[in-house]
């Protein structure tokens, strides 16, 4: 019975790790695709995306 257990808990961990691994990359392509689309936004002239008081804002 205790290897049973050992084996469960084994792969429910492994599990929850495989779970977390794909969590923090999909955070971190939306991260990087925040930056790009951020980026780009400082590239546009001022007079284009209508509002043309403000001007696009870092995300750091």
């Amino acid at each position: 019975m205790r290897t049973f257990e050992t084996k469960v808990l084994g792969q429910f961990t492994a599990y929850r790790f495989q779970r977390l691994q794909s969590l923090l990359m999909t955070f971190q392509a939306a991260k990087n695709r925040f930056n790009i689309i951020a980026f780009l936004q400082t590239q546009l002239p001022d007079n284009m995306g209508g509002n043309t008081n403000r001007k696009a804002v870092s995300p750091l």
